[in-house]
C-alpha cells in the first residue's frame, strides 16, 4: 500500500514487473487482477505454531471463505513486529501473547485504528482502555481473558477444618493454619521469573494499581526506546514482597520451586493452594479427580479476580510495502479487519478457549454474559462489581524484576543492591548487538509468488545447505518468519528472519529423494504449503486444489543473474540440470516444524538430527564466514 494505491489499475503482468524490482518487502494483501473471482490474500502472523496445530487456524479459514489466508509463524514479541514496521512492512493481522509496552508504544504508529470498527464497538469501553496504548485510538484488541490465580484443594481445607478465605485476614489465617500442620500454604513455582512476576501482580493491593498500569509496571519507567527502574517506586515492590512473606503467604521455599515441582506438591497433598497460570481451573479438577475452587486475590479493603487475555490482536496500517498492492487501501483494511474481527469474535474466542480448556472471565463482547463454572463460582461477586485485574505478560519486565526479587529473598542481594541489579538486568536485555555480520544489497520477500515461490525461504535453504555441505536442502515455507530486509545485519537481525525449527540430515538414493519430495508436494493444501528446495528443480502439476510432483532434477549450474542480484527474473538461476540416478546417494538437509510434512516424512529414512535449530545454522553461517551474502536465486520450481 503506498500513499494512495499507486498500482491499483495495473494488470497482473505489470505487477510481476513491480515485484521483480521491489521484492524487498512483502505486501499486506496481494490480489490477482486477472480474475474477479480471485480471493483476496490476507497474511496472519501468530506467536507460535500451536495456533496451526490446534485447529484454530482451520476454524478461522472456514469462517472466512472469501479470503485466502496465509499463516506465518512469527514470534511472541512485539519487538519482532516493531523491527518489521521500521523496515516498511507488516503482516495484515498480528496475534501475540507477550506485551512489551515500549515496543507496543513504538509499534502503535504502524497499526490500524480499529476504533470505528464493529468489532471494537462490541467491547466494553473499560476493557479497551485497560490496554496501554489504547488511550487515543484502538490499536490493540485483547482476546477473551481466562482465569489466572489461586486454586484450593477443597479436600485439605475440609480435612484440617480450615475455613475457605473470604478476605485478606482470613486468607492470612488459612496460610498460618496450614503452616502449623506442616502443609505448604501456597505452592507458586516462583523459581520461574515470569511466574514470580505474575504472582506479585496478582497480590499487589488495589491501592498500588491504577486503571491502566499494574503494580510492577508502575515501578518501571518507560521512554520511547527503553525501560528503566523508578528508584522512588521500586522499594515499594520490595516492601510489599516482605509483607507477604512475613504474613506467611509466600515462603522462601516457593522461590526454589519450579512450576512443575509446585504442582506436584499440590497434587500430592503437600500444598493446600496452587497458583494456576494456564486458566484451566474447572478442567484441572476433573483431570486430577479432585475438587478445586478458585480464590480471588484479597486486598486490605477489596478483592479482585485475576485474568489474562489469551492473546492480543492487531491489524497493520503500514502503507509502504515495497511491493505495491493492486488493492486499494480501503480494500486492504477491510480484508485485514474482517479476518481480525472473525478471530476476536465471541464464537471464535469460545472455540479457542474450548480447545485449551480455559475458563473465561472476560469476553470480547460487552453483550456476552459470563457463565462461571462451579470451580470459579467464588469469583462471581468480583465480576459483578467489575473488579477484574488484567495481567499482560511482559518477558522483558518479568525476567529482570522476577530474578531480582528472587535474589533478594535468597539473600543474594540486599534491598540497597536490588535497584542496581534490576537496572542492570533491564539494560542487558535491551542492549543491542552492534556487530555487523553481513549486509544484504537487496531485500527478499517472505511470501509465496507463483513464478518464484518463497524466495526468502529459498535463500535460507541455500545458506543452510552451504553451511552443512549438503547436496540439497528442503525447508518448510514457515522457515521465513519475515522478509530478508536489505542493509547491514547483526546476529539479532538475522535471527528475526528465520524460525527455530529442528534440522536433520538424511542420505537418500535418487528414487528415495523423488519419493520423499512427491509426498511433501502432495501434502500441500495450498501453494503456500509447498516445500522450498535448494539444489533441485521441481516440476509441479496443480489440479482441483491438489498438487503432484511430475519431475525433479538436480541443478548442476546456475544461469545468468541479472546484475548478480537475488531478485532476478524467475527463469534465471537454472542453466543446466541433471536427472537424479537411483544408484547415486544424495545428502539432504531438512528443516520444518516436527508436525510438518518435511520432517515427518523424513522419519522413514533414518535422519540424523543436528545440534541447534535452523535459526542457529543460519546465523552461524554468517558469523563463521561460511557465507558472505545472500546467494543468487535458484529456479527451484515451476507449475507445469
Amino acid at each position: 500500500m503506498g500513499e494512495g494505491s499507486l498500482f491499483a489499475k495495473l494488470t497482473r503482468a505489470a505487477l510481476c514487473v513491480v515485484v521483480a524490482m521491489t521484492l524487498a518487502f512483502f505486501p499486506l494483501v496481494l490480489c490477482s487482477c486477472d480474475s474477479p473471482d480471485q480471493k483476496t490474500h490476507v497474511t496472519v502472523s501468530v506467536w507460535d505454531d500451536s495456533v496451526l496445530t490446534s485447529g484454530f487456524a482451520q476454524y478461522i479459514e472456514e469462517q472466512n471463505p472469501d479470503y485466502e489466508i496465509e499463516w506465518i509463524v512469527g514470534d511472541d514479541s512485539l519487538d519482532f513486529y516493531d523491527y518489521q514496521a521500521k523496515h516498511g512492512s507488516l503482516p495484515d493481522v498480528i496475534l501475540t501473547k507477550d506485551f512489551n509496552r515500549v515496543s507496543a508504544e513504538s509499534l502503535s504508529a504502524s497499526l490500524y485504528d480499529l476504533g470505528e470498527t464493529d468489532i471494537a464497538a462490541s467491547y466494553s469501553e473499560d476493557t479497551l482502555r485497560s490496554i496501554p496504548c489504547n488511550s487515543d485510538a484502538v490499536k490493540y484488541l485483547p482476546g477473551a481473558s481466562g482465569f489466572e490465580g489461586i486454586v484450593i484443594n477443597s479436600y485439605l481445607f475440609d480435612l484440617y477444618g480450615v475455613s475457605v478465605p473470604s478476605d485478606k485476614q482470613s486468607f492470612i489465617e488459612a496460610c498460618k493454619a496450614f503452616s502449623e500442620r506442616g502443609v505448604e500454604p501456597l505452592a507458586a513455582g516462583m523459581a520461574d521469573t515470569e511466574i514470580c512476576y505474575e504472582v506479585m501482580q496478582g497480590f499487589a493491593d488495589a491501592s498500588l494499581v491504577s486503571e491502566t498500569e499494574d503494580f510492577l509496571s508502575q515501578v518501571l519507567k518507560r521512554d520511547s526506546s527503553s525501560v528503566s527502574v523508578d528508584a522512588s517506586s521500586f522499594p515499594d515492590a520490595l516492601s510489599y514482597l516482605s509483607d507477604l512473606m512475613a504474613q506467611g503467604v509466600i515462603s522462601t521455599e516457593s522461590f526454589n520451586e519450579t512450576p512443575d515441582q509446585a504442582e506436584q506438591k499440590f497434587l500430592d497433598g503437600k500444598a493446600a493452594m496452587l497458583f494456576l497460570s494456564d486458566g484451566q481451573a474447572s478442567s484441572y479438577g476433573a483431570q486430577h479427580n479432585m475438587t478445586v475452587r478458585a480464590l480471588p486475590f484479597f486486598g486490605d479493603s477489596s478483592s479482585w479476580a485475576f485474568a489474562q487475555p489469551v492473546f492480543m490482536g492487531m491489524a497493520s496500517d503500514v502503507k509502504t510495502q515495497g511491493v505495491a498492492s493492486t488493492a486499494s487501501d480501503e480494500a486492504v483494511h477491510k480484508a485485514a479487519v474482517d479476518v481480525l474481527s472473525s478471530i476476536m469474535s465471541v464464537d471464535a474466542q469460545n472455540y479457542y478457549l474450548g480447545l485449551y480448556g480455559i475458563d473465561k472471565l472476560v469476553s470480547t463482547s460487552a453483550d456476552d454474559p459470563i457463565q462461571l463454572p462451579d470451580a470459579l463460582s467464588s469469583l462471581s461477586s468480583s465480576l459483578e462489581e467489575g473488579s477484574v485485574r488484567t495481567f499482560l505478560p511482559n518477558r522483558l519486565a518479568s525476567n529482570a524484576v522476577g530474578e531480582t526479587l528472587s535474589d533478594v529473598v535468597k539473600g543474594e542481594v540486599d534491598a540497597a543492591g536490588a535497584l542496581d541489579e534490576v537496572e542492570g538486568l533491564l539494560k542487558a536485555e535491551q542492549s543491542e548487538d552492534k556487530k555487523v555480520l553481513t549486509s544484504f544489497s537487496e531485500g527478499v520477500s517472505g511470501l509465496f509468488d507463483d513464478t518464484k515461490g518463497n524466495v526468502a525461504a529459498l535463500d535460507i535453504a541455500q545458506v543452510s545447505s552451504q553451511a552443512l555441505n549438503t547436496d540439497a536442502f528442503v525447508v518448510s515455507p514457515h522457515a521465513a518468519r519475515c522478509p530478508l530486509y536489505a542493509g547491514d545485519k547483526t546476529a539479532t537481525d538475522l535471527a528475526y528472519s528465520v524460525a527455530k525449527m529442528p534440522v536433520a540430515v538424511v542420505s537418500l538414493s535418487g528414487d528415495e529423494l523423488t519419493e520423499y519430495l512427491s509426498r511433501c508436494v502432495a501434502a500441500a493444501k495450498s501453494p503456500y504449503d509447498l516445500p522450498v528446495v535448494s539444489g533441485l528443480h521441481l516440476e509441479i502439476a496443480q489440479k482441483n486444489g491438489s498438487y503432484h510432483l511430475e519431475s525433479v532434477a538436480k541443478i548442476t549450474s546456475s544461469g545468468p543473474q541479472s546484475g548478480g542480484t537475488d531478485t532476478s527474473s524467475a527463469n534465471e538461476g537454472r542453466e543446466s540440470t541433471a536427472d537424479l540416478h537411483s544408484g547415486d546417494t544424495y545428502t539432504v538437509g531438512i528443516s520444518s516444524f516436527s508436525w510438518e510434512t518435511e520432517l515427518s516424512e523424513a522419519g522413514a529414512y533414518d535422519p540424523v538430527g543436528q545440534k541447534g535449530s535452523l535459526q542457529d545454522v543460519w546465523v552461524e553461517a554468517f558469523r563463521d564466514g561460511k557465507v558472505a551474502s545472500l546467494p543468487a536465486y535458484q529456479d527451484y520450481f515451476a507449475f507445469s
